[in-house]
């Protein structure tokens, strides 16, 4: 499964927010992330997240629960007007229940778990990737710039994106022990 992530926010050439004239180049975007928790707690909050849709599905749809990761978790920098700051973005590991694809009279009530859990964290509501017969794709973004992505062809997928955020050393909240 194949996902883009793109900054967001608009900026200024200074690399500030626009209209954030009287700000140091960057102390906009530094507030704004460190107004985000940092990264390792935003990492565990979506292991739990996940952990939370796959346990439902085997619950409510009868999906085994037997997820594996077909890759690992991927770190990147934050670009545009955070890109001089010790912030990264996170590309969790992508999990597959193979050869367990969702049957097409299930797709509504898995499609539904995943709406509710995405809503309760603060997602939009998912849109439609593709939605044909047996093949299906959601994405749901979240306004910190995470995304979650769920789907079924062939297999079952999950995965998601974390967005930007500062690293526990460089957070005002967890920098210098405090």
């Amino acid at each position: 499964m194949a996902m883009a992530f793109a900054g967001c926010g608009s900026e200024s050439p200074n690399g500030g927010a626009e209209g954030d004239t009287d700000a140091e180049p960057s102390q906009g975007a530094f507030d704004e992330l460190s107004a985000r928790s940092n990264i390792e707690v935003v990492i565990d909050k979506h292991k739990a997240i996940e952990r939370e849709i796959q346990r439902r599905l085997a619950a409510e749809v009868g999906l085994p629960d037997a997820w594996e990761a077909t890759d690992e978790e991927s770190e990147s920098g934050c670009g545009g007007r955070y890109s001089d700051r010790d912030a990264v973005t996170i590309h969790m590991p992508n999990w597959a229940n193979f050869d367990h694809p969702i049957q097409e009279a299930d797709w509504p009530r898995a499609l539904e778990i995943f709406t509710e859990i995405m809503g309760k964290y603060g997602f939009d509501k998912p849109k439609a990737v593709l939605d044909r017969p047996n093949d299906h794709l959601v994405s749901a973004h979240h306004d910190n710039g995470a995304e979650f992505s769920f789907g079924t062809k062939k297999a079952t997928s999950l995965s998601s994106v974390t967005g930007c955020h500062l690293t526990e050393r460089a957070h005002p909240e967890t920098a210098n022990g405090s």
